[in-house]
């Protein structure tokens, strides 16, 4: 049997869990903002080193290499982490709480 206070700090462990996991969405696109103006900036230099042709060629030999090595950070895995505590929180998926954040967070 389950003793209440076992279940509410279970229950407050998965919020916090899931809030620190929000809080590394915002962390993520800050990344994400910062790699695109590198992006850009190396794009930029590139063309303007090289021919139009030279260029798409060496692209297309650069995202071949890229697309081989692994990232270094998961994007997904803030969102994966929500949707798992999410998952855990069955004691209160009756509640309307339980069903407003699991509709939110898109979970069965």
């Amino acid at each position: 049997m389950v003793r209440f206070s076992d279940f509410t700090h279970s229950f407050y462990n998965q919020c916090i869990s899931i809030d620190k996991a929000f809080s590394q969405l915002d962390i993520g696109k800050q990344i994400e903002q910062k790699g695109y103006f590198i992006h850009q900036a190396l794009i930029n230099m590139a063309k303007e080193a090289i021919s139009e042709a030279d260029f798409e060629n060496k692209k297309k030999n650069f995202l071949e290499i890229i697309h081989k090595e692994g990232y270094a950070f998961n994007p997904d895995a803030p969102i994966n982490t929500i949707i798992a505590e999410l998952n855990l929180i069955k004691d209160v998926t009756t509640s309307s709480a339980g069903t407003k954040l699991k509709k939110i967070a898109k979970v069965r």
